[in-house]
């Protein structure tokens, strides 16, 4: 009788500790907020990062642009420099014979310029001669002026490089966090699903949902608009440069038929022809998903490195071409749908 009562007691009390412990709804829906809010904030800190990766790469380019256009205008400038010099090297020689000075005289220094210089002032030139010095002359501080401007480019591209550095560490550490936010999210709205609670989401692997008719091609991916910036050979960026772990998947924005390429700037690379008219470039792959006719969804490739972002962080190039041919900037587009 006794233990009957003490149960009777016992099981109210065990049922209060029990939904004091356990979270509210309400606490577990600003949980679950809070959790969003990171999620939120962290991607906005890679996109910053990633942005600043971006930039920096655009800035590299157009200094090693200028560093080839400054090595060939040196180069051209020491052949007309050699050429002048020839001819006011015979000159000088010319000058000089019969007189009574000696030809090893005037070129006791190594330097031609300087042995012209010489015959000058010796008055051993004619007026002819004395332009060809001249030009000689212009020549050098040119040339000078040239290989200083090299010296210094050369000194701002390492300080460029140093700089891409620091910036795709700084990447890889909010990559981390953001995936330790996402992990935690994506756990908690799994719990939620499992208890009957909704939350949306998808599941792991699944390709995202359409919006706007389009798939994200590299969902949880990182970027900034980059449309426009220098790149290598003096051209301009025609893409969006998606930031994202190497070998994260790559999905088909729209249905369509896969043609894949090896080699060249875009390394594995996938051209996707799309049924809605426009042709979609993905490049850097680090490999191959499907070919052929695709669904929207389907796997076409994976996040790499390769071609001439090899070393660098791996991304993806992303591009539009409307109607299959007119490039168009794509960052507003995957800002829209991913």
């Amino acid at each position: 009788m006794r233990t009957s009562r003490a149960l009777r007691l016992t099981v109210p009390a065990v049922a209060a500790i029990a939904l004091a412990v356990l979270p509210s709804p309400t606490a577990h829906a600003q949980s679950l907020e809070k959790l969003k809010k990171e999620e939120a904030a962290a991607k906005q800190a890679a996109d910053r990062a990633a942005v600043a990766v971006t930039n920096s790469i655009g800035e590299y380019n157009r200094v090693f642009h200028e560093i080839e256009k400054t090595k060939a205008a040196i180069a051209e400038r020491q052949g007309r420099a050699d050429r002048i010099g020839s001819v006011a090297k015979e000159r000088a020689i010319e000058a000089y014979m019969g007189s009574k000075f000696e030809v090893a005289d005037v070129f006791e220094s190594a330097d031609l310029l300087e042995a012209s210089r010489k015959a000058r002032l010796l008055g051993e030139v004619t007026k002819k001669d004395s332009e060809t010095i001249d030009r000689l002359e212009v020549e050098a501080v040119d040339l000078g002026t040239a290989k200083e401007r090299l010296n210094d480019l050369l000194g701002e591209a390492q300080r460029i490089i140093d700089a891409k550095r620091a910036a795709e560490r700084v990447l890889e550490q909010k990559f981390t966090q953001l995936t330790a936010k996402r992990k935690a999210l994506e756990a908690r709205l799994a719990a939620q699903r499992s208890s009957g609670g909704g939350g949306g989401g998808r599941g792991a692997g699944a390709a995202p949902a359409p919006v706007d008719g389009l798939v994200c091609p590299f969902p949880g991916s990182s970027f900034g608009d980059s449309w426009g910036a220098p790149r290598s050979g003096g051209r301009r960026h025609k893409g969006t440069d998606m930031m994202g772990a190497r070998g994260g998947t790559l999905y088909a924005v729209t249905g369509g038929t896969v043609r894949q390429s090896s080699g060249g700037l875009a390394g594995k690379a996938v051209w996707l022809r799309g049924n809605d008219g426009n042709l979609y470039f993905y490049a850097h792959l680090n490999e191959f998903g499907a070919s052929g006719s695709v669904s929207q969804g389907a796997v076409v490739g994976y996040n790499g490195s390769t071609g001439n972002a090899s070393g660098g962080s791996p991304h993806l190039h992303f591009e539009i071409k409307m109607g299959g041919s007119v490039s168009v900037n794509p960052y507003p587009t995957v800002r829209r749908i991913c």
